[in-house]
């Protein structure tokens, strides 16, 4: 349960870590803050225009696009923690060496990560159908 709990944390920490860098449009790269005064020089000191702040969102701009968002995102990001998660379980169903509890402990690793990618496609699925019900 150690082993599960901690390749979990590992998997989390590195998404937050890499996902930034990998969605960002730049490609990663992030200039240091200037000392001193901040200006933009695409944009004059006296523009009469009000300076507009694009969505972090990307194109999300109702609800539903953002549960979709979402929603994609966690299988995206689901689908490598299963694999992970089911390849840990087959290691321990592996080297268990005879034992009934390490044997058990595996399959249950497999079952639960099964049922949790289960879970996430279920809510894909139910999204889907509640737009359809609403749009219709």
């Amino acid at each position: 349960m150690k082993r599960i709990l901690f390749f979990l944390f590992l998997a989390m920490v590195l998404s937050i870590n890499i996902l930034p860098v990998a969605f960002a449009q730049d490609g990663g790269v992030r200039n240091p803050i200037p000392s001193g005064r901040v200006t933009n020089p695409q944009i004059p000191s006296n523009a009469s225009e009000p300076l507009r702040l694009e969505n972090p969102l990307g194109t999300t701009s109702t609800i539903p696009q953002l549960i979709d968002s979402i929603i994609r995102w966690l299988i995206y990001i689901g689908a490598p923690i299963a694999a992970l998660m089911i390849t840990v379980g087959a290691f321990q169903m592996l080297f268990a060496g005879g034992d009934e509890g390490k044997f058990a402990n595996g399959k249950r690793t497999i079952t639960y990560t099964a049922i949790g990618y289960a879970i996430i496609l279920l809510a894909w699925s139910l999204t889907s159908l509640i737009r359809n019900i609403l749009t219709s």
